[in-house]
């Protein structure tokens, strides 16, 4: 057994996910432990979940022959440690057992993922009705008032500037560092609604080829030499391709470029991750057909205008109250690379000498001959837009969304620039306590607001916030109990 850590008192393990190259726990503090719990913590039953989730941390495990570039733990841990803002997780500790042993990073427990809250058919300008209603939970509270802007309108706008001030404040880092896996799995929403920029797992900085900032550990710098034994580490030279997230990646990812520019990758996801806010939401039966065929919005756009809600013909017919709804991507990527790469061509109109210059130099943009697609107007494919008689298009998040998808990488919108469009000048709701992107608190900017119709960005979420705190606190039949001298599963 190693040396005793703050994060020895921790026991009720259960696994929350996990992906291809680590596995995420859900733990419980104990009474002792110095992680922050409170001292009523384990005594006394808390009122609701949302209470009990400081009693709980995250835990990303990383094991040591299954982490391949572009992942790497240890640049992860180095760069949470470096940074702090308010809308990017917190690293609690980082523990490193010994050679040849798993990582294990401890971060604040994060109920809401922006994924779940995308799906939800009451997250929208005009929820659905009918009897596909009667089963969807409520996401927001509301005390709207004819004319005035919808909960949703108000929460999107709140959720998407939040996001924009993480990604501003680690390209304005010297060196920049860039996320390069932006999407809305990797965006959580925290008990005060304040967003959580979270896995920089596959995140850049020039640093890296310095030699890592956390190097105060043997085990780290253990890992460190076996990695760079194993694998050819990224060089601005060499840089991997296989980054973002499916229908998130930008279009030169998609034909080899040996470089680029990480930063514009980030703010291509940042357009799509918006889109994501308006695209139609589908229902999906219980049981999928395996003939039944994957759309998304830009499927739709050759012909006709995108439905806010898409129902296959079998469930209207025969209500199947076992289907989920699904927010559907603005570009698809399950028919591979080459299909992302049409169906961003579709939407956006095939690359030419006038839109994108410098495409034909990409390694791979020579190998395939697209056909000449033209650009079609964005909201075709964004049902659940915004409207108002007095917002001009370039007032409306459709000019932010188009500026993030431009193209040539460098012409991209900044974020530090988005978070001056005018789509945030009237009714910005932030969390209570949180500061502007200069750190004056934002209270003292007169377009900033603390309560909307009376309700603060937290109440406003408390619905689904509670919902999801539940299910993250709520012990499973799966949990495992650890004393101190049990192995946990990073041991």
């Amino acid at each position: 057994m190693s040396a005793q850590t703050k994060t020895d008192n921790i026991n009720t393990w259960q696994r929350l996910g996990s992906g291809i190259h680590s596995v995420v726990w859900r733990a419980k503090k104990s009474g002792n432990s110095s992680l922050g719990v409170s001292s009523q913590g384990q005594k006394d039953a808390c009122p609701d979940p949302l209470s009990d989730l400081p009693n709980w941390v995250a835990v990303k495990v990383v094991y040591n022959n299954e982490s391949a570039p572009p992942h790497d733990i240890v640049r992860e841990a180095s760069i949470l440690k470096s940074v702090s803002h308010r809308n990017i997780i917190s690293m609690l500790e980082f523990v490193c057992h010994g050679p040849n042993a798993p990582y294990a990073l401890y971060m604040p427990l994060i109920p809401l993922p922006l994924a779940v809250l995308l799906d939800s058919p009451l997250f929208t300008t005009s929820p659905i009705t009918g009897p596909y209603s009667a089963f969807a939970r409520p996401v927001l509270r509301s005390s709207q008032q004819p004319g005035a802007p919808s909960p949703f309108a108000v929460v999107a706008k709140s959720l998407i500037y939040q996001l924009l001030l993480a990604i501003s404040y680690l390209h304005s880092l010297n060196p920049p560092i860039s996320h390069r896996d932006v999407n809305p799995g990797n965006v959580l929403i925290d008990s005060d609604a304040a967003v959580k920029l979270v896995d920089f797992g596959i995140a850049w900085t020039e640093l890296q080829n310095q030699g890592d900032m956390l190097s105060n550990t043997a085990s780290a710098q253990e890992y460190s030499s076996t990695y760079t034994s194993r694998y050819r580490r990224e060089t601005p030279q060499e840089m991997c391709c296989q980054v973002s997230t499916g229908p998130h990646r930008a279009p030169e990812l998609l034909f080899s470029p040996p470089s680029y520019i990480a930063m514009a990758i980030d703010l291509w996801s940042l357009g799509t991750t918006i889109a994501q806010f308006f695209t139609p939401l589908q229902l999906n039966p219980f049981t999928t057909p395996l003939s039944s065929p994957t759309l998304t919005a830009a499927d739709e756009v050759d012909e006709v205008i995108c439905g806010p809600f898409l129902i296959p013909d079998m469930l209207r017919k025969n209500i199947d109250y076992r289907a989920t709804w699904e927010r559907k991507t603005l570009f698809d990527r399950e028919r591979g690379e080459l299909g992302l790469a049409w169906s961003i061509f579709r939407l956006r109109g095939t690359p030419n000498e006038n839109t994108w210059p410098s495409f034909g130099s990409l390694p791979d943009a020579s190998k395939v001959e697209f056909r000449d697609a033209i650009a079609q107007p964005l909201h075709m494919a964004l049902p659940h837009l915004p409207m108002s008689a007095e917002l001009a298009e370039d007032e409306s998040p459709i000019s932010l969304i188009d500026k993030f998808l431009a193209y040539p990488p460098p012409s991209r919108l900044a974020a530090s620039q988005a978070l001056q469009h005018p789509w945030f000048s009237t009714d910005l709701l932030l969390p209570a306590s949180h500061p502007g992107p200069d750190g004056a608190v934002h209270e003292k900017r007169k377009h900033w607001l603390t309560k909307w119709k009376d309700m603060t960005l937290a109440a406003l979420l408390e619905p689904a916030l509670m919902r999801q705190a539940s299910k993250v606190t709520q012990p499973t039949t799966d949990s495992m109990t650890f004393g101190y001298e049990q192995n946990r599963p990073y041991d």
